[in-house]
């Protein structure tokens, strides 16, 4: 029988956790799905790699009919295989993403279409408007317009110094602006349809008839059991935009839909339309616009509703968790453009969620959803992972990003991102994958084991926060307005709550935020110097600078201070009360406790609230660990990690070794700790006493380490392990250079040929994706980086009316007896090899079955030429070749020579060592001699996503975090021998090899597309391998 959260962990759950506690990626169905045997065993690759079950996610690429017959049957054959496996089957809502437009079948329906009003100052007939705008969010701003209302606007220096509407008789002049309902134009990312009015509860119904009900028909029985949630992905609105400046001739628009409009009438007793310019500019005579605050009050209160209520109420009833994530949650600014605030929609999910892409560290994000988790009693938020963090993102990286997320709730871990196929565009689909198409894979439960141990203790009991803090979206909305004359106060506004959040999080004081527009909705009390506000009770409450606070949120804050409750003001009081100049405000906080900085003020006034502090080396207070704290019955679970990189050891692994490591936790009360090891299953009591009412706890903490307590109520204890005391007697460079084995054939990048289109003269040699991109403008093709309809809505026809032939000139020093080449293509693609038709049928797969490997015989020394001729249609696929073989491959600026594989390999970057395209697993092999003797292997600096270290011939053990030190034990007298498998990522196989820009960060798949400063032709090769010689210690 599954052990649950509220029962006691036991120690047979804690090392071999559940499926429920594991991750579940983004499984990418991103072409054929009618292939069980395929799929079943890519299930297996999941379970293999510690996951605990799988995401169905309709991607770029799928060719079968979205939820089509072919689509649904493999759907239950998965979930079936999943079952027999104990293994879990999530959902995803739609066809790619965001949610809500039904793969085109919500959309159909013009009424369902999302739309905007748009501000004018130029006139235009009644029908389609162009903007002549690039998509924002995938979302256009073109369609069908219709005249609203006229207005004459008067303006002083940029500002609104007066309007009116004008009626249908008054003539037009220069003070003229027009006001037009908008609604959007189909796009091909949205199937040849729109995108959805996601302010409407009846579209977003037809949005459950389409995507919810056919799975609740499938699996229905199965929902909260095989099948725990759906993940609805980046909903939002028609962006907000503002105008660039006040006094700016120029176009703009605002979210819309006629409920909005019905809402604003009943709310303010007015038309929207009668007011609708004080959305867009700022007073002339500098008063706050309350119609403004109003308007984004109630497009938030009409997203959230309309979106995420129908859906959550869908889900409520069928007994599935809705989870998934707004658009742009992470700044306010962003939340308010396209979702007018993200807090205000968690309510609604049975488990609020997150993305966090790439590899950034967002605090707010994490922590809005967190808090509203915690307020209404969910064990935990879900994350969205590691998307867009490149082929190089190694194991360091995905725990460093799994810990800081779990520290702020993350109990459901949904990597991103598996991939069924990695043909064509689909390789370029955000990597890495997390699946076997990286070399790593079968290493990967190290990383899901950790993080599901992690998740049973941290889904036990409540969360114990003391503190909350006022969210200040709404001061937001008030700073909305033309840039050149609000975006400095934004930016202000965005820099505080950045800095509050961090400032309390790295003092070790966690909090929860208070959505004022959530609190009018959940059960609030006040009572023994508490406040209670759902789920939590919070002993302090803090206002940050807010420009207004809603009535009311004051009525509770002076409700709870009546109570005895703690209530601290930063800066200066609010100036406006819902939106609405009032000296409320201020009266009431004058009666608080003022922080008139938050820079030196802050955390000496909120340390009564602090639960437990941490001390690094020195003895001063850490500045890089963040911590979760939570309260199982008369015990707790304390959970602190990393949450941030240090930036004066990240460049310099080797310094993390040097350094001092040795930390001092401190907790208030009386506690006997236990600490589990979450990397490997284990359970001990580490050094700590009891000093009066505080417990102190030391440990050691190295820079990718994390610390799992579990706490029991205690009177008086102690605990001080015996450590034996060990030096380094002799300290040895392994010798080099070493004998090494590839796991894989070398490879040689066939990225630049020379080509012909249509049989024409040949060109000068380019890369093969900027021929691509060339012959489609001549073929009169679209290009791929275009926005495309799903193969499953146009079917998979490829008419080849045109033919592109490519040549490769390979040079080589030395004589092969065979290669092999390594090509996407269809059959009627004619290869030819030194001047010889190839006529032999591909053998096997390189990677993956999309990339057809076939042999080419012999390779010559000097000249050889390779020539593909391929018969070309739209839905063609021109992509690098690869020429396979036991060579060596030196590379000289854009250009390439072969010559004989050397036999033995330094360490440093091997990518410089006749190995620069090779991505596979590459075993240094090494021998030493000891005496009888205890030994420590390190590794100091390295460029792969993991190591793994034999010694002789026993069990590979794994090497990937600070101090980079492998205990090798006692070893006996004589000669050992060490086989040190270095994990391969292939960014230099399929990575942005021509991107030049060092600094990118978001690894999309217009990365490979660059052009100008950002691109060369000149390989840039990333460092792999070993990077400096292994050390072994001798211990005395």
């Amino acid at each position: 029988m599954k052990e649950t959260a509220s029962q006691p962990l036991s120690a047979a759950l804690f090392p071999n956790p559940t499926s429920e506690y594991r991750g579940a990626p983004f499984w990418a169905w991103n072409g054929r799905a009618d292939d069980h045997a395929l799929m079943q065993q890519q299930i297996d690759t999941f379970q293999a790699m510690g996951f605990g079950g799988f995401h169905i996610h309709a991607r770029i690429g799928l060719s079968s009919e979205y939820m089509g017959k072919d689509f649904m049957e493999s759907v239950k054959f998965c979930h079936e295989y999943a079952q027999r496996k104990d293994m879990l089957t999530y959902l995803y809502d739609e066809d790619k993403w965001p949610s809500g437009y039904g793969a085109g079948r919500v959309t159909g329906d013009p009424k369902n279409r999302a739309r905007y009003l748009l501000l004018s100052p130029n006139f235009y007939e009644n029908g389609h408007l162009d903007r002549h705008l690039k998509p924002s969010n995938r979302l256009t701003e073109n369609g069908d317009a219709t005249l609203l209302r006229r207005y004459q606007i008067c303006l002083r220096d940029g500002c609104l110094a007066s309007y009116r509407a004008l009626s249908d008789t008054e003539s037009a002049d220069a003070q003229t602006w027009y006001a037009y309902l908008v609604v959007t134009d189909p796009l091909p990312w949205f199937n040849n349809a729109a995108y959805s009015d996601n302010l409407d509860p009846q579209t977003v119904q037809r949005f459950t008839e389409v995507a919810y009900e056919p799975y609740k028909k499938l699996l229905g029985e199965e929902f909260s059991k095989s099948v725990p949630s759906i993940f609805t992905d980046e909903p939002q609105f028609v962006r907000v935009q503002t105008l660039s400046d006040g006094a700016a001739r120029e176009e703009v628009g605002i979210p819309y839909t006629e409920r909005l409009g019905e809402a604003f009438q009943s709310v303010c007793g007015r038309p929207l339309l009668d007011c609708l310019p004080e959305i867009f500019w700022t007073r002339a005579d500098g008063a706050p616009s309350t119609i403004k605050y109003r308007y984004f009050d109630l497009l938030s209160e009409q997203f959230s509703s309309a979106y995420a209520g129908t859906l959550g109420k869908w889900c409520e009833e069928n007994h599935l968790k809705l989870t998934g994530h707004v658009m742009q949650e992470e700044s306010l600014e962003g939340q308010t453009r396209c979702v007018g605030e993200a807090m205000r929609t968690y309510p609604y999910f049975q488990l609020p969620g997150i993305d966090i892409l790439a590899d950034r560290y967002e605090y707010t994000t994490a922590k809005q959803a967190q808090s509203v988790a915690h307020q209404i009693g969910c064990v935990g938020i879900t994350s969205e992972l590691y998307g867009v963090t490149n082929w190089d993102f190694d194991f360091r990286g995905h725990k460093l990003q799994g810990d800081w997320q779990a520290a702020l709730g993350v109990t459901q871990r949904v990597p991103h991102l598996a991939w069924m196929y990695m043909g064509g565009e689909s390789k370029r689909d955000y990597p890495a994958p997390i699946d076997a198409h990286s070399p790593w894979y079968g290493r990967y439960r190290l990383i899901e084991d950790y993080f599901a141990r992690l998740n049973t203790a941290l889904r036990r009991g409540r969360p114990a926060v003391q503190l909350a803090v006022i969210h200040p979206i709404e001061s937001m909305w008030m700073a909305f307005g033309p840039d050149r004359q609000t975006a400095a106060g934004r930016a202000d506004l965005e820099r505080q709550f950045q800095t509050l959040t961090e400032t309390l999080l790295f003092s070790q004081i966690d909090f929860d935020f208070l959505s004022e527009s959530v609190l009018t909705r959940l059960s609030c009390d006040c009572r023994d110097e508490t406040l209670c506000v759902g789920r939590m009770q919070y002993r302090a409450v803090l206002v940050p600078p807010l420009t207004t606070i809603r009535s009311t949120t004051l009525d509770l804050l002076e409700r709870f201070r009546k109570q005895g409750g703690h209530v601290f003001l930063c800066g200066n009081a609010p100036a406006c009360v819902d939106g609405a100049p009032s000296e409320r405000a201020a009266e009431f906080f004058s009666g608080c406790t003022g922080i008139p900085n938050m820079d030196d003020a802050l955390i000496p006034a909120l340390e009564p609230f602090r639960q437990i502090e941490v001390f690094g080396c020195g003895g001063l207070r850490t500045k890089d660990l963040i911590y979760q704290l939570r309260e199982d019955g008369a015990d707790r679970w304390l959970f602190l990690a990393h949450g941030r990189k240090d930036a004066s050891i990240e460049s310099n692994p080797f310094l993390k070794q040097q350094r001092q490591e040795k930390h001092r936790l401190v907790l208030r009360g009386r506690w006997k700790p236990q600490q589990y090891n979450a990397m490997d299953g284990s359970i001990h009591t580490p050094d700590f006493r009891i000093d009066g009412e505080r417990t102190i706890v030391d440990f050691d903490l190295f820079a990718h380490d994390s610390l799992l307590l579990h706490l029991e109520p205690a009177k008086a204890g102690s605990f001080h392990a015996q450590a034996e005391t060990q030096t380094v007697q002799t300290l040895r460079h392994l010798t080099q250079p070493v004998p090494f084995r590839l796991e894989e054939p070398n490879v040689l990048l066939l990225d630049q040929a020379e080509y012909a289109l249509d049989g024409g003269p040949w060109q000068a040699k380019e890369e093969l994706l900027r021929i691509d991109t060339l012959a489609r403008g001549q073929f009169g093709y679209r290009k791929r980086t275009d926005s495309f309809p799903q193969p499953w809505l146009t079917g998979a026809r490829n008419e080849k009316a045109h033919t592109i032939d490519l040549r490769f000139t390979i040079r080589s020093a030395a004589a092969f007896d065979h290669a092999a080449l390594a090509f996407e293509g269809d059959a009627d693609v004619q290869i030819t090899w030194n001047g010889q038709a190839v006529t032999t049928a591909p053998d096997g797969y390189y990677v993956d079955p999309a990339i057809h490997r076939v042999e080419l015989g012999a390779l010559n020394a000097g000249e050889n030429h390779l020539e593909l001729h391929i018969p070309f249609g739209e839905n063609t696929a021109l992509e690098w070749c690869y020429l396979l073989g036991e060579f060596g491959v030196r590379v000289f600026g854009s250009t390439a020579l072969l010559e004989a594989l050397p036999e033995k390999i330094g360490f440093g970057d091997y990518a410089a060592q006749d190995l620069p395209f090779y991505g596979g697993n590459l075993c240094y092999q090494m021998e030493f001699e000891t005496p009888a003797c205890q030994a420590v292997l390190e590794i100091p600096e390295y460029a792969a996503p993991l190591l793994g270290i034999e010694i002789d011939g026993g069990p590979e053990q794994p090497l990937f975090a600070a101090p980079y030190q492998l205990p090798l034990g006692m070893l006996t007298a004589g000669t050992h021998r060490v086989t040190l498998r270095c994990y391969g990522s292939r960014i230099n196989t399929f990575g942005q090899l021509h991107n030049c820009n060092r600094r990118e960060r978001y690894f999309g798949p217009l990365t490979w597309r660059t052009d100008a400063e950002r691109w060369s032709y000149e390989y840039q090769l990333h460092a792999c391998g070993v990077l400096t010689a292994p050390i072994l210690k001798i211990l005395r």
